[in-house]
């Protein structure tokens, strides 16, 4: 969901520095990264309403001067966040047709036709922002786009996340893995990001339940399992259920399946290591073996000392 340009900063909540987190992936390796989880910010985005960020607004700036393109914007964006989506649209579609072209313009109107209830409109003028300024957003607007057909397409059929997911996602994949969403390419570090910055700004409007959000939710924990901590990916997953998961009996087999998958890896780390023991007490035994057949070695100081005697009747 977009505002003014102005409060991207305040929508996207900041990282804590300094702090350490850790754990384990899938694969049982050690992971160690500086920041919080997701679900930490998720969980402060929550937190928060609309009618913070139209506070954080108004006690941010200095009131526009009357007459300007500003002036106009921020009685737009006032009137969104004050929940008066039809008189957003009308403000924002003349600011648009006295001054076309500007990206906020566009990502403000595809907010409040969303909000508004219509989606067609609203995925048209995302796609503009996004043709505006596809860096927008740290370049994440492609989920906005993603999430806008998602909910065409749960209007037209209601079963329809029990069988798609929003951002689809291999069955099995690496971070090294590729993925084309809407003819373009992303591997899931990528995806993980573009979606993590669309939830924080999305949770402050949309509150549970929202399946879409919940499926969004799922997919950033999927990938945290692989890319990051099974942990974190654990805590999402359950905020996925919380947020209306369409299919909540998954959350319990994907959590299982983690377990399992971490057990393994540490059932096949602990042979491992087993292994690479045998391997050197083997091999130590056999310098050791070779060492005395040799008379390189000793087991006592007598056998030495009547080694040194033989060789020495041997020299004279």
């Amino acid at each position: 969901m977009k505002t003014l340009l102005i409060l991207f900063a305040f929508l996207t909540l900041p990282a804590s520095a300094c702090i350490w987190v850790e754990g384990t992936n899938l694969h049982g390796e050690h992971r160690r990264t500086e920041g919080r989880f997701p679900d930490h910010y998720l969980h402060q985005a929550l937190l928060i309403e609309p009618e913070d960020t139209l506070r954080h607004l108004l006690a941010s700036r200095s009131p526009p001067q009357p007459g300007s393109i500003s002036e106009k914007e921020f009685l737009g964006v006032k009137e969104l966040l004050s929940g008066n989506h039809a008189q957003a649209i009308t403000i924002l579609l003349q600011l648009e047709d006295e001054h076309p072209g500007f990206y906020s313009t566009a990502a403000n109107l595809g907010t409040a036709y969303e909000l508004n209830g219509d989606l067609d409109s609203a995925l048209k003028w995302i796609q503009e922002g996004v043709r505006r300024n596809q860096d927008s957003h740290q370049g994440s607007e492609w989920v906005h786009v993603e999430i806008l057909r998602a909910r065409i397409r749960l209007r037209e059929n209601p079963r329809y996340l029990h069988e798609h997911r929003v951002i689809p996602m291999p069955e099995s994949f690496t971070n090294k893995t590729t993925t084309s969403i809407g003819g373009h390419t992303y591997n899931p570090s990528e995806i993980s990001r573009a979606i993590f910055y669309q939830l924080q700004e999305r949770m402050i409007f949309v509150k549970p339940p929202d399946p879409v959000v919940a499926d969004l939710i799922l997919t950033l924990g999927q990938i945290e399992a692989r890319i990051s901590t099974v942990e974190s990916a654990k805590r999402l997953l359950n905020m996925a259920t919380d947020y209306g998961l369409t299919d909540p009996a998954f959350v319990p087999r994907e959590i299982n399946r983690y377990d399992e998958a971490l057990a393994s890896a540490k059932a096949s780390k602990i042979i491992r290591i087993t292994l690479w023991i045998i391997l050197i007490v083997a091999a130590f035994t056999a310098f050791i073996a070779y060492a005395w057949k040799a008379k390189h070695f000793f087991l006592t100081g007598k056998a030495y000392h009547q080694h040194r005697a033989t060789k020495a009747r041997g020299a004279s």
